[in-house]
């Protein structure tokens, strides 16, 4: 399951038959129960975010893993991402700790305190600190992420473009990955508003998503943006319209909402 694309990918259900067959031969076996919650997490979070009960089935899968081992310290990381999504902040913070008590070396629990670092505590320092913490116990390219979300917390946070810009080419650097380098070095010159920089972010948003339908989501509406800040409405609502059609074509409700908000907000701009 861990090269699934998307929720459909028929990994998922591969992996969620052996976990489950795992669960037959023993019913004790905690990881099966938190590959299950992994499973869920993955195939459900963007369709059932926002529904009454799609955090208390991942908790329920958490706490019985940890019911049958208590010292697994993935459950915790899960169980910490679980409040950070819940929106606590200080029980969050008490789950990773936990973690790097039992493991100092757990690059995930670093991951996510940064970005508990980050949004709760507001402290663009201690965020880069946890994450240089996560890189030094990684290689591979997961090392890439990493320096992607470095490079953000210096643009977005810091203003630091230029520093976020040579983060990028070092993420680069590890994954070769064009179409997701375009992405972030376009947002680094899309948050200034000036009309050169979202010229240059557009470029960059529109090279991205024409690599590689990954990045498709965010690109085309990132570069529809830039478009609409340029005063180019009519160009921006033919990107937007044709990335609302792709998006229907995807069946992704949550996604879809959230771009026809986008549509009839061009539209508006586009009727002055």
């Amino acid at each position: 399951a861990h090269f699934a694309q998307g929720p459909n990918d028929p990994a998922f259900k591969m992996a969620e038959g052996f976990y489950r067959t795992a669960l037959r031969y023993d019913s004790t076996f905690a990881r099966a129960y938190l590959g299950l919650e992994g499973i869920y997490n993955a195939r459900h979070f963007s369709r059932d975010y926002y529904s009454g009960n799609f955090l208390d089935s991942s908790l329920f899968l958490i706490n019985k893993a940890l019911s049958l081992d208590p010292e697994l310290t993935e459950a915790h990381v899960a169980k910490g991402a679980y409040f950070n999504m819940l929106g606590n902040a200080e029980l969050a913070y008490n789950e990773f700790e936990k973690v790097l008590k039992v493991n100092p070396n757990n690059f995930d629990a670093y991951w996510y305190l940064s970005w508990l670092d980050l949004y709760w505590q507001q402290d663009y320092v201690k965020a880069i600190s946890s994450l240089q913490k996560a890189i030094g116990l990684i290689t591979g390219k997961e090392r890439g992420d990493l320096l992607y979300s470095i490079g953000n917390v210096l643009n977005n946070f810091a203003g630091y473009s230029d520093l976020a810009r040579k983060s990028c080419e070092e993420a680069y650097d590890v994954e070769k990955d064009s179409s997701k380098y375009y992405y972030w070095v376009a947002s680094t010159y899309s948050i200034s508003c000036l009309y050169n920089d979202n010229i240059k972010a557009f470029e960059l948003f529109k090279k991205s998503f024409e690599l590689s339908p990954r990045m498709l989501t965010d690109a085309a509406f990132n570069a529809a943006w830039c478009l609409l800040v340029n005063g180019e409405y009519k160009k921006s609502l033919e990107m937007i319209t044709k990335f609302e059609n792709t998006v229907k074509e995807k069946n992704s409700e949550i996604i879809f909402e959230s771009v026809s908000i986008g549509v009839g907000y061009i539209n508006l701009m586009n009727d002055r």
